[in-house]
């Protein structure tokens, strides 16, 4: 099967001239939504057509309305208060008597309580509590319910803790790269505080080389930072790092994975 939420059982794997088979599919809607299409490889000895593909597609509709769907907290700087509130609404689409009897965050710095309940719909305030750990944060509030269609639901939510500096991507990829190339990747470091500034940098291994250009757009200091892997790399894996040194107190070392695998030609 194309994904561990469709099951297929034979009822018999080895089928006579002129005789019919079947195979039973079981499909797992999980945390799915909307429009779905999902397969199932028939592998035999037929020698005109030793794989087919079965098709199992449909839509699922959710009972538990939700909005916003997902929660986005945005950027918030570090060194600031982080708490910020996101107002839901939740109602069933077929329960006359909808009730949520669980509300739990994935996160211990979520908060959830519910504002208000009139006929079955609900409003619940989410906040984001004092939450400082610089970088991306995600995770679900998951939602037990009397609903008979949908017992189980859930509200994704992410954000980012913004430091002094922000430097993207956090790891970089270089592939698969064939022996004697010379692939180029360029990683963007954002200054988010005045007076910060990237004062050194640091790579390793000795095949990777960084050239760094420093740049102001409308008050907005930035750094490009281009990384060259020169045709001289060790074939097999590479597992290498870039070191940014800052004035920053809050972020003085910056380390980014740097990852991929060198083949010979």
């Amino acid at each position: 099967t194309s994904c561990g939420c469709t099951a297929a059982i034979l009822t018999n794997k080895t089928i006579p001239p002129g005789k019919t088979g079947e195979i039973k599919a079981k499909f797992n809607s999980g945390s799915n939504r909307g429009n779905i299409k999902k397969s199932i490889t028939v592998l035999s000895n037929d020698p005109g057509t030793p794989s087919y593909k079965l098709t199992i597609s449909g839509e699922i509709i959710e009972d538990i309305n939700i909005k916003p769907r997902n929660i986005n907290f945005g950027s918030i700087a570090a060194d600031t208060n982080t708490e910020k509130t996101v107002t839901v609404t939740i109602k069933s689409l077929s329960e006359p008597d909808f009730k949520i009897n669980k509300i739990t965050p994935s996160q211990p710095f979520i908060d959830t309580s519910i504002v208000e309940e009139k006929d079955g719909e609900y409003i619940i305030k989410v906040t984001l509590k004092n939450y400082h750990k610089i970088g991306r944060f995600s995770g679900k509030i998951n939602l037990v319910t009397n609903s008979t269609k949908q017992k189980k639901s859930n509200i994704p939510f992410n954000g980012e803790i913004a430091g002094d500096v922000t430097a993207y991507p956090k790891r970089i990829y270089y592939g698969i790269v064939i022996e004697g190339k010379e692939p180029i990747k360029k990683v963007f470091v954002k200054i988010n505080k005045e007076g910060i500034k990237v004062l050194d940098t640091k790579i390793s291994p000795d095949f990777l080389s960084i050239k760094t250009e420093e740049e102001y757009e409308q008050n907005s200091p930035h750094y490009l930072i281009e990384i060259r892997m020169h045709k001289e790399a060790a074939v097999g894996k590479l597992n290498g790092l870039l070191e940014l040194y800052t004035n920053s107190k809050q972020q003085p070392v910056i380390k980014i994975p740097i990852i991929g695998k060198v083949i010979k030609s």
